[in-house]
């Protein structure tokens, strides 16, 4: 059964990718120092309200693990919303709101995520993305 089939007017997923003007993601030593740039890098028509209001309406979060790592050292942004981290290796986490998964993608996304949240936001990394979007796991892409 197609995902589509499953929840046809609940379930969807936003890729979420932030890039520089010059369409990069992270420099070529896997930093992305330049978000930490000072001064208004947000489009002029991204109201605060309304960014607030998109992100109130997220139900979850499917990072990958150098992601979720990075967003540790940023403080943890994603606050006490869901956070689903795709990762092979043995992570722990201090934190109620985030659980771990290895395996089948579409089984992530079909079986688990499915019935328990309609607004997943997918926020990377690279490689995840590129299979997200392989396995046609992506409803929504929202580039910044």
């Amino acid at each position: 059964m197609a995902r589509s089939e499953l929840n046809t007017n609940r379930l969807t997923v936003t890729l979420h990718v932030v890039s520089s003007l010059d369409g990069y993601i992270a420099r070529h030593d896997n930093s992305v120092s330049w978000l930490d740039l000072s001064g208004d890098v947000y489009e002029k028509g991204v109201s605060e309200e309304s960014a607030e209001e998109v992100v109130r309406a997220i139900d979850c979060y499917v990072l990958g693990s150098r992601t979720y790592e990075h967003a540790l050292q940023l403080g943890w942004p994603y606050g006490d919303t869901p956070t689903v981290v795709v990762t092979n290796r043995k992570l722990s986490s201090t934190r109620k709101s985030v659980e771990f998964y290895s395996g089948d993608l579409k089984r992530l996304v079909d079986e688990i995520l499915a019935p328990r949240y309609g607004n997943i936001w997918l926020v990377g990394g690279a490689m995840l993305c590129q299979s997200f979007l392989r396995l046609g796991l992506v409803d929504e892409e929202l580039l910044q």
